[in-house]
């Protein structure tokens, strides 16, 4: 979890300016005002290959950087298995695609 606190950790501060602490609350700040909810859902569903699709069931877990990384461990932990080999598939044929190219990039 540490990882996944260090990552939303650096991205909050980048964007907010200051140095959030672990457990500061993002609301009682005031930085959700200027904290664009869209791009922290978007870093997390990109840096963390989740979904976030109930923001507004899931807000309370975007109270501070701890509850952010709570929330990303649990979805994380509860995907579906079936969705888990599907993006293994899928990185995987990407992964292969990108040597194809890399092979072709290097003959020419």
């Amino acid at each position: 979890m540490d990882d996944i606190k260090r990552k939303i950790s650096k991205f909050l501060s980048n964007i907010l300016r200051y140095n959030l602490q672990e457990n500061e609350d993002l609301f009682a700040l005031g930085f959700v005002k200027s904290l664009s909810i869209l791009q922290l859902v978007l870093f997390i569903e990109r840096e963390f290959d989740i979904r976030i699709e109930h923001l507004d069931r899931d807000i309370r877990s975007f109270r501070s950087v701890a509850t952010i990384a709570e929330f990303v461990e649990r979805t994380i932990a509860n995907r579906p298995v079936i969705e888990l080999h599907d993006r293994m598939v899928a990185s995987d044929r990407h992964s292969r695609a990108h040597a194809a190219m890399s092979v072709v990039l290097e003959a020419v």
